[in-house]
């Protein structure tokens, strides 16, 4: 949706159900997100091996080349991810997914990213005492 509430089509929207192909960590951590024009630092709102959602007001358009900067909990490594902006969002939280490219990054930074959605998950669906 844009700013007035009305339905926008962006490149790699995923309309319907659920088409996303790897689990996502509803986590808040810190990152750093850069591209040709901004170095800000954001925060998730949640992150899978294939990309993150950052919170922002300011989004940068579509396609744009970014590097996204995680130093996930637990993790001594700060992991340096290259992607590009997937989406916008307005509703419920404003901000922007980026799509990491798998060809772009090194296997231990994505088996990073999966082992600490795993460990999230498990910890999430674990019974409370």
């Amino acid at each position: 949706m844009d700013r007035t509430g009305k339905a926008v089509e962006t490149a790699g929207a995923l309309p319907g159900p659920e088409r996303r192909s790897s689990p996502r960590a509803r986590s808040r951590i810190g990152a750093s997100y850069e591209d040709a024009d901004r170095h800000v630092f954001l925060y998730t709102v949640d992150l899978a091996e294939g990309g993150v959602f950052l919170v922002s007001p300011s989004r940068p358009p579509v396609g744009a080349s970014a590097m996204v900067l995680l130093e996930l909990p637990g993790n001594p490594v700060i992991l340096r991810l290259r992607g590009s902006v997937a989406r916008h969002q307005t509703y419920p939280v404003e901000g922007f997914a980026v799509r990491f490219d798998p060809r772009a990054n090194a296997e231990s930074g994505r088996q990073a990213l999966r082992s600490f959605v795993e460990s999230d998950l498990r910890s999430s669906a674990a019974p409370h005492r």
